[in-house]
């Protein structure tokens, strides 16, 4: 590998441990760019940002896990990882229903991008890396019913809570979850948070 002249042999490896000799070898740089690119870490990080952000480069931008941040600041949090570029999701965009079960990546990024968090009440949990509930429960033969607004992220536990223990899930529109638990108290979870309702009776 080289950096400007400096050039490093890479021995063999003895107990597990492979040596590195400075300056041995003389610099071959277009094997070695080829390598040192090939060696940068290699990060996934979500950057959301507004399209003004996106058209001035200024602003903040909000890095999933991380919270908000400058746009001047991307350059430290990405640092001299690889950067891969994916296709923007608009997630207000009009529903493709689907007949099957399987939830394809597509749609299941435009859930995860449009909820960020369990949509249980009170959750913190984030939502990449939950599983993706059907609100109302799938059934076969019935057309539609995998799409946005039927979808939501739902940890295991929560999901056991609304299949086995009497809590009732509704989606009146995509991303408004309103759950009615077996005594009747009524929660309603937007991307604002959990917003409690009287009782009922």
């Amino acid at each position: 590998m080289v950096r400007g002249k400096r050039s490093v042999w890479v021995g063999g490896a003895w107990g597990g441990v492979v040596w590195l000799w400075p300056g041995l070898v003389p610099a071959q740089p277009a094997v070695t760019d080829r390598l040192l690119r090939a060696e940068r870490p290699r990060t996934q990080v979500y950057v959301h940002m507004g399209v003004d952000t996106l058209n001035t480069k200024q602003g903040v931008v909000r890095v999933e896990k991380l919270g908000p941040a400058l746009v001047s600041q991307l350059g430290q949090i990405l640092g001299n990882s690889q950067i891969k570029l994916a296709p923007v999701i608009h997630v207000g965009g009009a529903e493709r229903p689907l007949d099957g079960y399987e939830i394809p990546d597509r749609l299941a990024e435009q859930v995860v991008l449009r909820d960020r968090y369990e949509v249980f009440p009170y959750s913190s949990r984030e939502a990449r890396g939950l599983d993706l509930d059907h609100t109302a429960a799938w059934r076969p033969g019935r057309a539609g019913q995998t799409r946005a607004s039927n979808l939501g992220p739902l940890s295991r536990r929560a999901h056991r809570a609304k299949t086995h223990c009497g809590w009732q899930l509704a989606q009146p529109t995509p991303g408004v979850f309103q759950w009615t638990t077996r005594w009747g108290q009524v929660f309603t979870v937007d991307p604002n948070g959990t917003h409690p309702y009287h009782n009922r009776q």
